[in-house]
């Protein structure tokens, strides 16, 4: 009996369904992710636990850096001074990297009792984030689509910020557009003022966009009370109570989703593509003989 290829087709289309859900659910795929503006799906449960998952780095020490990293140096410039130092990791995989800097000039350096308020009312015009890309798979897709999609979405709330949420967003993902591609190594500088975001890559000036509901949708992340790790909150605190003198040695990490069950997945999704197109070969091959001559 002759296979249908028609029943192959929809064999391997069936098998694409299974795999689908599994991505999303593992926080893989967030479901339509292309088109943000009317995406109500990011912020589902399934996908909001993928991306703020359980906080590790209270439970586990923060790694001490007695060398000065040379991406990261005590002192940006003149008056900006390291505060905070976060490596992120996602799914176990080591995406980026964290600095956060205040300038020397805020108010905040030497403030005591540090609160979220305060913070907010005190760091625009002297703060600046640097990122360090660390991973071939943190693209410029990958950003909007997760810290931007996701993240930076989901904290506009928090951050009081509900006027224009879709122009937000719109903004941020043009600011990323406006650069090059990432690549290993490449850093990025965010000067965060009332105006919005300056945007700089490997020190070249890019373009500035956005607001200063940007630069407080984002600083929420690091500050806020779903910040990704409440042990940094506590180091850019405790550093800026410390005064200019405070010298943080010590890096925190942040860690999202469950390694295990996420390379579970991907080896299971690898398996059902195998076998599909095993599948899809075979039945054609049965479908379509070859012509003896």
């Amino acid at each position: 009996m002759e296979a249908s290829p028609w029943l192959c087709l929809f064999l391997v289309n069936y098998a694409g369904a299974l795999m689908l859900p599994s991505m999303s659910t593992g926080g893989m795929v967030p479901v339509a992710v292309e088109n943000l503006e009317n995406d109500s799906t990011l912020v589902a449960d399934a996908v909001r636990d993928s991306v703020f998952g359980s906080d590790v780095s209270e439970d586990a020490a923060p790694r001490n850096s007695s060398l000065e990293d040379r991406d990261f140096p005590l002192w940006l410039s003149r008056d900006l001074k390291l505060v905070g130092t976060l490596d992120y990791r996602a799914y176990g995989v080591h995406i980026d990297d964290v600095g956060v800097y205040i300038s020397t000039h805020s108010r905040l350096w030497g403030a005591k009792n540090i609160t979220r308020d305060e913070f907010m009312n005190g760091f625009l015009g002297h703060t600046t984030l640097r990122y360090r890309i660390t991973s071939k798979l943190f693209s410029r897709s990958m950003w909007k689509k997760y810290l931007i999609g996701v993240t930076f979405r989901h904290q506009l709330d928090p951050a009081g910020c509900t006027d224009d949420k879709e122009g937000e967003i719109r903004m941020m993902d043009d600011l990323i557009s406006d650069g090059p591609k990432f690549r290993v190594g490449s850093l990025l500088d965010f000067q965060l003022d009332a105006n919005g975001m300056a945007y700089s890559f490997q020190g070249q000036y890019v373009s500035k966009r956005g607001t200063a509901c940007s630069c407080i949708t984002t600083m929420e992340s690091f500050i806020g009370k779903e910040t990704v790790s409440t042990g940094f909150k506590k180091a850019i605190f405790s550093t800026l109570e410390a005064g200019v003198a405070a010298q943080p040695t010590q890096v925190f990490s942040a860690h999202v989703g469950k390694p295990g069950v996420f390379w579970l997945i991907v080896v299971l999704l690898g398996l059902a593509l195998v076998c599909a197109c095993a599948g899809l070969v075979y039945c054609f091959s049965r479908c379509c003989p070859r012509t003896k001559t």
